[in-house]
């Protein structure tokens, strides 16, 4: 279904990034808002560094 999707909005022109997070390793968030700041990459050295570059 999900590709079903990205294959419409690709058709409509957007740009699609696809992240299957049942693969990846994303570690909860704990508040110290360095990310958030944009001042320092989050603590957690995970995939989420993989989202946070296609954004």
């Amino acid at each position: 279904m999900a590709d079903e999707f990205i294959k419409g909005a690709k058709e409509e022109g957007h740009e699609i990034y696809k992240f299957d997070s049942t693969k990846a390793e994303v570690k909860n968030c704990i508040g110290c808002n360095a990310y958030a700041m944009g001042e320092k990459p989050c603590i957690n050295k995970d995939d989420f560094a993989q989202l946070k570059e296609n954004f």
